[in-house]
């Protein structure tokens, strides 16, 4: 249980950090939103739910590293 909790304050420390990179950090909490949202619908089990609110948390996180011209690029 503690391991977790430090893996969660880790991520906390680097959402903090795509706060400065990014202002659209209410996207970002949408995506968990729709992310659990699937998980339910299909069902998933409920212990599985926050392990995929962590991976739906990284994805986002992984963006820090892209380019914002790449990022926000218009058109497909």
């Amino acid at each position: 249980m503690e391991l977790e909790h430090s893996y969660d304050d880790t991520l906390e420390a680097l959402g903090s950090a795509l706060d400065l990179k990014t202002p659209r950090r209410k996207d970002i909490a949408s995506g968990h939103r729709v992310c659990i949202s699937i998980a339910r619908s299909m069902p998933v089990p409920d212990t599985y739910l926050p392990i995929l609110a962590r991976a739906a948390f990284l994805h986002d996180i992984g963006k820090m590293a892209i380019p914002d011209g790449i990022l926000r690029k218009p058109g497909p």
